[in-house]
């Protein structure tokens, strides 16, 4: 199905900075795939408050964390799609879109496994589209949500990541552990730095 694997996204204008960020491909955090990504720091600047005033760290909204147009698959794409998809960019998971932009599940390698077993035993059924497989439902913050209840939703919710909303619902951003993490990473050399 052409079209089905949307590798970019319209990037939205961020009222804080007035630039796009540079776009990079959205990294399954669970699995080996975090060792290939390039090792670089994130830029380095300070959010500001609508006042001006430098936001701490824990407020630094999820705009400024997560990886932009993340690449995603259309719910009508193939099973066979949706694996070659996760295998050749070595993605654990990805999130799904309708035809709109919209989020309406992930689909993972766990999911294809499952249906995969499931297959075996009941053989005969009929093409098998993402939206067959994929888990429909998928965890989301707005993009002016705090960092600190970023990491807080992961935890909670026991996820590798978290997707990020437009307040019309149209995906345009992921978060994952690992930019969690490159973020604490920054405060700590900024706090070294500074003491």
């Amino acid at each position: 199905m052409p079209g089905a694997i949307h590798s970019e996204r319209p990037q939205p204008i961020r009222a804080s900075t007035g630039a796009a960020a540079p776009v990079r491909p959205w990294d399954g955090v669970d699995e080996a795939a975090d060792e290939s990504f390039p090792a670089s720091d994130p830029p380095s600047f300070t959010p500001v408050t609508s006042v001006g005033s430098p936001c701490p760290p824990e407020e630094r909204p999820a705009a400024e964390l997560m990886t932009p147009n993340p690449q995603s698959i259309q719910d009508g794409a193939t099973l066979e799609e949706a694996i070659a998809f996760l295998t050749d960019r070595g993605f654990s998971a990805a999130p799904v879109i309708d035809e709109t932009g919209r989020p309406v599940g992930v689909i993972s390698r766990t999911d294809i496994l499952i249906h995969e077993r499931e297959k075996i035993a009941a053989p005969g059924r009929e093409a098998v589209r993402v939206r067959d497989v994929m888990t429909p439902a998928l965890f989301a913050v707005a993009p002016d949500a705090p960092a600190a209840k970023v990491a807080d939703q992961m935890v909670a919710l026991n996820v590798h990541r978290l997707f990020v909303v437009d307040h019309g619902g149209v995906l345009i951003g992921v978060i994952t552990a690992l930019d969690l993490l490159r973020h604490l990473r920054s405060i700590q050399s900024t706090s070294k730095k500074g003491g």
